[in-house]
């Protein structure tokens, strides 16, 4: 069992995930903005994070996503888990750059686009936390 932080504007998906990750013995805690994902972080330090690397609200993307997010965690120092980044969105929906080359930048863990079935949401999450456990040095493979 792993505490898991999702970080996603979409609650329906958001629930959906952490269904699927309850069903297989994972603690999960759910929040659409970047304040309320840091202080759950700062609350009790995740096994795994989930972010959703852009959030639009009403049409428009705005700064408050995934990105930003790990911004901050960084800035303190707190990113000491592993990191999924996902993001509905390519190259061609936000500028020329898609969400998850600048998530990749950042040296985030893994990247995935949704849709993200729940089989491959479940190896990857197995694959995040059994190198956090065994190796850290090969998150990014």
């Amino acid at each position: 069992m792993a505490d898991i932080v999702i970080f996603e504007d979409n609650m329906s998906l958001s629930l959906y995930w952490r269904s699927i990750l309850e069903e297989n013995c994972h603690q999960v805690r759910c929040c659409s903005t970047v304040s309320k994902a840091l202080e759950l972080v700062l609350e009790a330090t995740p096994e795994l994070l989930i972010a959703d690397m852009l959030i639009k609200q009403d049409g428009r993307f705005i700064p408050e996503g995934g990105i930003t997010l790990l911004h901050k965690l960084a800035a303190r120092e707190l990113i000491t888990f592993p990191v999924l980044g996902v993001s509905g969105y390519r190259a061609s929906s936000y500028k020329s750059l898609s969400a998850l080359d600048i998530a990749k930048s950042m040296k985030i863990s893994l990247a995935l686009y949704k849709p993200i079935t729940p089989q491959k949401l479940l190896q990857t999450v197995s694959k995040l936390l059994n190198n956090q456990r065994t190796s850290p040095a090969t998150l990014n493979d």
